[in-house]
């Protein structure tokens, strides 16, 4: 079995927002599902990374586990 584990995309805007997109890290399954946050500051942004990467891993992965449009013997290759 495969750890479920999430990674991030940080995209800075104009007005100096940031865009987060936390996503699975595994390639395979990325295309699957992710989540998207915006913040208003790039100040201590790789600690709000972290936080909402830990608070988003067991909702994503509870959602992955759900979705239909996913082959089961590959949900089934990923744990939390």
């Amino acid at each position: 079995m495969e750890k479920f584990t999430l990674t991030y995309e940080a995209i800075v805007l104009d007005d100096d927002q940031v865009n987060i997109k936390v996503y699975p890290a595994i390639p395979e399954i990325s295309k699957y599902i992710c989540s998207y946050k915006t913040i208003s500051t790039t100040q201590d942004l790789l600690s709000f990374v972290a936080d909402l990467i830990v608070e988003m891993t067991p909702l994503l992965f509870a959602d992955f586990q759900g979705m239909d449009n996913v082959p089961i013997e590959l949900r089934n290759q990923f744990e939390l």
